[in-house]
């Protein structure tokens, strides 16, 4: 009888409960404040969380400050809401609005224009709304109004008036929200009217007290829901009927979670969950829970009011705490369907249907810790710390204490259904139908663990340095330095944890440790067991959690499933995952491992170029002396709150490494072009890539040579310019003294001319006075002052006209008629292609050649036709002048001894216009004409540059 009373004391002191795995922050972690009100999370997936010392956002990381142009000592924020393109809102205590851009509040004009007794009745904005037009409504305890944007104001809209008899609740439908609007006169009554205008439908619904008026009014799955000081309450679409649920605390606030449960925040009571109107499970039992947030990675965040801030990674992952588990759990084994847990002090607890069961172990000398435990022969063998064994039933009702040959016995290794060997540190003792067998000691090193094998049953030993072989006595050692901590059968095959955190399958055929393939992309961390699930999921607990991979999608990552120090893993009946920590139990729902595992945002927060800000657009111009620069990032995972990152600089210099904190700094890089790709150990997050470029200086860019080089070319083409100019400057200099020299000269022969011409004019004027020819005389005086005057007009001038050369020849030929009595008739043809007026020639250039085809080939003459022709012709680009006469013909001369005066000034004239222009040829040719008869006649042609006769500079 007292051995029953003493079963049934013990397992009612082993009635588990339930807990999330809450995480804890408070003002050591950052907080402004342990007084911790409303939550929100934006559309980036910030955490923002609001107390009554100021705003903060978590990163993943760390809480910053937000909201912080708010002066310190103001009222506190007390709720949030955030419209579909990201524009957050946000009221305070005393229902101040403002609109959030940029961490900062902007306050929102127009409330002031509200009645005195409205503000008074908007001491406490419970909640707000902004629709698609921008209108934004305020829930109060005891009022609703709207804001309407008006300029840059908003003129308010009350939604509710007065009322004397009944409380009413009119509920308006604005998007896919509601907007209660409490009639705030005369609140006395114990009743209260529901009204949607709508539908124009109504329920009347019973308080339990008076002035416990509805606090918060929601739609919830279709649901119109609200919540008075106790109350949970909701009401069926129809508006026919509702559900009550009471509750002993007072509910602050209320929450739909993603599996559609229903989440009470009560002050002094914790967190409920419900489903319907049914309590699943109670949190934080004692604290005041203000507020409660289901982020987008499944996780839960609870404020509190002294307590600071709570989150559970995962509202599947329950936690069980016991006193007894205290003492740390060293033993975590599913056993055929039954699941055990052991404990540093020798209790030993059953898990099954969601429940812990104590199972009471005859006491030994001294509480040992519970290393292993199996099932041979149809018994139950516990080993002891020292050098005993406990055997129990399938019942563990009749239990005995059994002797082995073995002290501090650690494993227990199955061979078949009634062979077994039990290990220590170096020695291996077999157990059969229930006897234990003679010691034998291990030549090896310390055994770790062990599996059977092949058909034959060998036992494969892990150690410290080796891995063993073991059948019937005798030991082989099957590889050399390969230190194993871990061997179990998944996937059909017998899996190998080494030293190194490695895994591979033990090949039973050659005995030989492989690496597959599926384990080429393990996450660096500390393995401590590894399970299979239906030979597709693979769970690996370790120091930073339980990590899960798909092993039919290789590509895929490793999934954080939850974080911390997971020590070992097992699978209940239903499918659940079991899980310990030193100190706790987990139960992990499977259906969570199916949800795919979301996106965790990564943002590039801030970098500091020689520990300044600088704007992340001017990265790819940074000069050669900003080479100091460190990165930070928010990583908003959720899973841990110190994130382990891996990152790889490519550049001038290389550089890669793993990190515990989201920064990373760089010292003195040289001047080049860099890739910094940085990604979270979670591989949940796609590559975050960053270009950066440090500009060498001016001097070592190419630019600067090729400036150099254009430079130098430029001094060059200028040198070499500058002397070419000089050159052709003295040139020039030289050409022109020449030139003015063959002008002057030029200048000279034609005054030699003008005297020559003069002397034969006076000469026939004196002729004619002396044959009395008086009248001719008179005459020819006339002409000859004419052309005397024209003379001397082109007498200082180089060219002259055509037309006015012309002029000067017609002259010159009527004088010489009328000196020989015009026995001779002249012809002067010009070239259409020439205009007279515009063509410019030396002036008296042929005078003298005329003056000699008349006196030396015309007059001398028998003939009666005597004739002279004078012509003008455009040849490419010269001008020919052509002298022609049919006289006596041209009589060679002995060589420039008989030539005339004039001829011979005629020919120097033409060799100085050669030297001012020897690009052009000019020449002068006398032959004997081509007409028939007795006398030839004489032919001479000019021919003078044709870009000399335009120049009318001359």
């Amino acid at each position: 009888m007292r051995y029953l009373i003493l079963l049934f004391l013990v397992f009612s002191s082993c009635a588990q409960a339930q807990e999330l795995l809450f995480e804890q922050f408070t003002t050591e972690e950052g907080l402004p404040s342990n007084n911790v009100y409303n939550l929100h999370q934006d559309k980036k997936g910030y955490i923002w969380v609001f107390t009554d010392e100021g705003t903060a956002k978590y990163n993943g990381h760390k809480f910053i400050p937000a909201l912080t142009n708010i002066e310190s000592g103001k009222p506190f924020i007390y709720c949030a809401f955030e419209t579909k393109n990201g524009q957050m809102y946000v009221a305070d205590s005393k229902s101040n609005l403002y609109a959030v851009r940029n961490d900062s509040a902007i306050r929102i004009e127009g409330l002031e224009k509200m009645s005195e007794q409205f503000r008074r009745l908007t001491t406490a904005i419970h909640r707000l709304y902004v629709d698609d037009s921008s209108n934004i409504y305020v829930i109060s305890k005891y009022c609703a109004f709207k804001l309407i944007p008006s300029g840059k104001s908003f003129t308010p809209v009350a939604l509710t008036k007065g009322s004397n008899r009944i409380d009413t609740l009119t509920i308006f439908h604005v998007g896919q929200d509601i907007i209660p609007a409490l009639h705030w006169a005369n609140i006395k009554s114990e009743k209260i009217v529901f009204t949607e205008p709508l539908s124009g439908k109504s329920l009347l619904i019973n308080l339990n007290k008076n002035n416990d008026l509805p606090k918060h009014v929601k739609r919830l799955e279709n649901q119109i829901c609200f919540s008075t000081a106790g109350e949970f309450i909701k009401i069926d679409e129809q508006f026919m009927s509702l559900k009550r649920k009471r509750i002993n605390g007072v509910i602050q606030n209320f929450y739909n979670d993603h599996q559609k449960h229903t989440w009470l925040c009560c002050y002094k009571d914790g967190l409920y969950k419900l489903a319907d109107t049914n309590i699943v499970a109670h949190f934080l039992q004692g604290k005041t829970i203000n507020d409660v947030l289901f982020d987008n990675q499944e996780g839960i965040w609870a404020s509190s009011s002294g307590f600071g801030l709570y989150h559970a990674v995962n509202q599947a992952c329950i936690q069980y705490k016991n006193s007894d588990f205290e003492s740390g759990i060293t033993l975590l084994k599913k056993v055929d369907s039954s699941i055990f847990i052991g404990t540093t002090l020798g209790t030993l607890f059953s898990f099954s249907n969601d429940h812990l069961k104590s199972i009471v172990l005859k006491s030994t000398t001294n509480q040992n810790s519970l290393f292993d435990l199996n099932k041979n022969n149809h018994h139950y063998f516990i080993p002891n710390m020292y050098s005993s064994c406990l055997r129990t039933d399938a019942d563990f009702k009749h239990q005995k204490i059994v002797a082995s040959n073995l002290s501090q016995i650690e494993k227990i290794i199955l061979i078949d259904s009634n062979s077994a060997i039990i290990t220590n540190v170096r020695s291996i003792c077999t157990l059969s139908h229930g006897n234990f067998g003679e010691r034998l000691i291990s030549p090896y090193a310390r055994i770790r663990d062990g599996c059977a094998y092949g058909r034959e049953r060998r036992i494969l030993l892990c150690t410290d340095k080796e891995m063993v072989s073991y059948k019937n006595g005798k030991f082989r050692l099957l590889s050399v330095d390969f230190a194993c901590k871990k061997v179990k059968r998944c996937l059909h095959q017998i899996v190998v944890c080494s030293r190194n955190d490695e895994l591979y399958f033990f090949d039973t055929l050659t005995e030989k440790p492989v690496s597959p393939a599926v384990f080429k992309d393990l996450p660096s961390v500390t393995i401590h067991d590894f399970a299979s699930y239906h030979d597709s999921l693979f769970f690996i607990c370790s120091n930073a959690g339980l990590f899960c991979k798909d092993l039919t999608s290789p590509a895929k990552a490793w999934k954080v499933v939850v974080p911390g120090d997971i020590l070992n893993i097992a699978f209940s009946s239903n499918n659940d995952l079991l899980l310990n920590t030193y100190n706790s139990l987990l139960q992990l729902k499977y259906s969570v491992l199916c949800q795919k595992s979301p996106d965790i945002p990564m943002y590039l927060n801030k970098v500091l170029v020689n520990d300044l800000p600088v704007d992340s657009s001017s990265l790819n111009s940074l000069v050669y002396t900003q080479n100091n620069l460190e990165f930070f990032f928010d990583i908003l995972d959720f899973h841990f709150r110190d994130k382990q990152i891996y990152y790889k600089l490519e550049g001038p210099v290389f550089d890669s490494s793993f990190i515990s904190t989201p920064s990373i700094k760089f010292r003195s890089l040289p001047e080049g072009h860099y890739q910094l790709s940085v990604w979270p150990l979670s591989l949940t997050n796609r590559k975050f890539i960053i270009h950066f470029n440090l500009l060498p200086p001016f001097w070592r860019t190419g630019a600067f040579y090729a400036y150099l080089i254009l430079f130098a070319l430029f001094v060059m083409t200028a040198i070499i310019l500058y002397t070419n100019a000089r050159v052709r400057k003295k040139e020039k200099e030289k050409r022109n003294i020449e030139i003015a020299l063959a002008e002057h000269k030029i200048t000279a022969l034609k005054a030699q001319i003008n005297p020559h011409f003069m002397s034969n004019s006076l000469s026939s004027l004196q002729l004619l006075i002396m044959e009395n020819k008086t009248t001719e005389a008179l005459n020819y005086l006339a002409r000859f002052s004419r052309l005397l005057r024209m003379i001397l007009d082109v007498s200082d001038k180089t060219l002259v006209p055509l037309e006015t050369e012309i002029a000067l020849i017609r002259l010159n030929i009527e004088l010489e008629g009328l000196r020989f009595t015009q026995n001779f008739t002249y012809e002067i043809e010009v070239d259409p292609a020439i205009d007279p007026a515009n063509t410019f020639i030396p002036p008296l250039i042929e005078q003298p050649v005329i003056e000699n085809a008349i006196w030396h080939g015309l007059i001398p003459s028998k003939r009666s036709d005597k004739k002279l022709h004078i012509s003008f012709r455009k040849i490419n680009n010269s001008i020919q002048i052509q002298i022609e006469n049919n006289g006596i013909g041209y009589v060679e001369p002995v060589p420039q001894k008989n030539e005339s005066k004039g001829l011979k000034i005629t020919r120097e004239r033409l060799h100085q216009i050669n030297r001012m222009y020897p690009e052009f040829e000019t020449f002068f040719n006398i032959k004997k004409s081509q007409t028939s008869g007795s006398d030839s006649g004489t032919q001479v042609i000019f021919v003078l540059p044709l870009i000399l006769v335009y120049d009318s500079n001359y």
